[in-house]
C-alpha cells in the first residue's frame, strides 16, 4: 500500500530531528501506563534502547517497500525479545503507546490516515514480532 508507505516516511521524516525526545518520551508514557514493563528494561542503558527503538521505527518506516527484507528483520527481532521475557500482551502495550507519542509529537500533522498507516504496520509489525518469538519458528532457524 503505497499511500501508507508514503506516510509512515513522513511522520519519521518529519520526527527525525526529534527522535531522541520521541524515544525519551516514549519510555516516560510507557513506564507511567504500563509500569508491569520497567523489569524488562532492568540493567541496560536507556539511551541504547532510546537509540535502537528510533532505528527500528525507520528500519519499519523505510521497510515497508521492502517486505522480504523488513519481514526476516522483524523475526529475528521478535525471537530476541522473547529472550528478554516480552509476552504477546506486551506488544499491545507497545502499540498503544507509540500511537500516543506519534500523536503527541506531530500535533497538527497526525492525521486519521497517518493513525491508520502506524496502526496497521505496528499490528503486522508485532503480529510477524510474534511469529518470531514462537519456538517452531527458532528450530526452523536452525
Amino acid at each position: 500500500m503505497e499511500w501508507q508507505a508514503h506516510l509512515l516516511d513522513q511522520s519519521v521524516s518529519q520526527l527525525a530531528p526529534k527522535g531522541e525526545a520521541f524515544a525519551t518520551r516514549f519510555y516516560e508514557r510507557l513506564f507511567e501506563e504500563f509500569p508491569n514493563l520497567m523489569p524488562l528494561f532492568h540493567g541496560i542503558s536507556m539511551k541504547d534502547q532510546h537509540k535502537k527503538l528510533w532505528s527500528t521505527l525507520t528500519v519499519v518506516a523505510q521497510g515497508f517497500r521492502h517486505r522480504e527484507e523488513l519481514t526476516h528483520t522483524l523475526l529475528e527481532l521478535g525471537a530476541k525479545h522473547k529472550t528478554y521475557g516480552v509476552r504477546p500482551q506486551d506488544y499491545d502495550s507497545v502499540r498503544v503507546t507509540l500511537l500516543k507519542t506519534f500523536q503527541e509529537f506531530l500535533g497538527e500533522s497526525w492525521s486519521t490516515e497517518m493513525h491508520l498507516a502506524w496502526s496497521m504496520a505496528l499490528y503486522d509489525v508485532s503480529q510477524v514480532m510474534l511469529q518470531g518469538a514462537r519456538p517452531t519458528h527458532s528450530h526452523n532457524q536452525g
